[in-house]
């Protein structure tokens, strides 16, 4: 899966969580500015797991930031997944 669909499908996710404003997320969307605090947050990150088929670890998720960050994770974590 690339970058891309892996944006794609997080643009898909957040849509359904929180309007069609989540559609908008660019790369560098700043997931703060989305007016996600820490426990929507513990939501979303539920939800991707179980939409790429992946846990994400808490040491993995500290430093993301950005839409980019969370893409990178979950790139990481899904090729982790298959080896």
């Amino acid at each position: 899966m690339t970058q891309h669909e892996i944006l794609q499908r997080i643009r898909e996710t957040a849509t359904m969580l929180g309007g069609d404003a989540m559609a908008q997320i660019e790369p560098s969307s700043d997931l703060r500015d989305l007016g996600l605090d820490s426990m929507d947050l513990v939501e979303v990150v539920s939800v991707f797991e179980d939409t790429f088929d992946i846990r994400l670890a808490d040491e993995a998720l500290r430093d993301v930031k950005t839409a980019q960050d969370l893409v990178v994770v979950i790139e990481r974590s899904l090729a982790s997944a298959k080896a």
